[in-house]
């Protein structure tokens, strides 16, 4: 029911070191943040345990039915666009990275935490961010992004489902 990003992360980290933990953390937010940015076709709205969106839009719309069921995390109607919640548009969702997320079998030069912070409507490489506009939407820790992205470029190009986010310990 998880992005295959997520599913590996839950599947694998207790054998993955720290920073292969926050690299592939970082791949499952940006997945999840693209779904969240998928509009009323699906969204990312309700989550799973370790509160990772669930992938499939019947699982979404099943749990809008349901959302007191035990396994239907809600991050709340402004996660999501109708028929799953309220949000205007699928940009103003209001879908939120982890943060505090503790490493798993750290070694004693590990950190004992990381948290996360996205860019929505971006793409990035290692030194430079390409958004839809030059103000993307940032979400999670800002002081990570702040640290992380040097250079924001606004190319007018179709990003309306991508994201770009980092995760690291502060």
């Amino acid at each position: 029911l998880l992005n295959s990003r997520c599913a590996k992360y839950r599947d694998e980290k207790t054998s993955m070191v720290a920073g292969d933990q926050m690299s592939e953390m970082a791949a499952c937010m940006a997945a999840d943040c693209s779904q969240s940015l998928e509009g009323p076709a699906n969204g990312c709205r309700f989550r799973d345990s370790n509160n990772f969106c669930f992938a499939y839009d019947s699982a979404q719309n099943w749990c809008a039915q349901n959302p007191t069921n035990k396994y239907c995390n809600d991050g709340g109607s402004d996660w999501a666009m109708k028929p799953i919640g309220y949000a205007d548009s699928a940009a103003s969702t209001n879908w939120q990275p982890l943060q505090d997320i503790q490493v798993v079998n750290p070694r004693a030069s590990d950190p004992k935490s990381f948290t996360c912070g996205c860019l929505k409507q971006c793409t990035c490489n290692k030194k430079n961010c390409f958004c839809k506009d030059e103000n993307p939407v940032k979400v999670g820790s800002l002081p990570l992004l702040s640290a992380k992205v040097k250079n924001i470029f606004g190319d007018k190009s179709n990003k309306e489902t991508q994201c770009a986010c980092y995760c690291d310990a502060l």
